[in-house]
């Protein structure tokens, strides 16, 4: 705890007296977890260009197909 900069003092602060655990010990780990999330904040979920690309392709022709209905049926 003596190694931590004053936001993660403060973070940690907060966490510990936010905790609605029972015993200090468990309010320690609340505030000890509530610093390591701030240094290591999870990271975004890995997307699928190649999925997207191809998702996008199809809803651009269905987009197409639909404006081309409606154009034949005008005519």
């Amino acid at each position: 705890m003596s190694s931590m900069t004053k936001e993660e003092n403060a973070v940690y602060m907060k966490a510990f007296q936010e905790s609605t655990a029972k015993t200090v010990k468990e309010r320690m780990a609340a505030g000890e977890s509530a610093v390591q999330t701030m240094r290591n904040p999870p990271k975004p979920e890995q997307k699928n260009l190649f999925t997207m690309a191809k998702k996008r392709v199809e809803t651009i022709e269905q987009a197409i197909d639909e404006g081309v209905r409606q154009g034949s049926k005008q005519q």
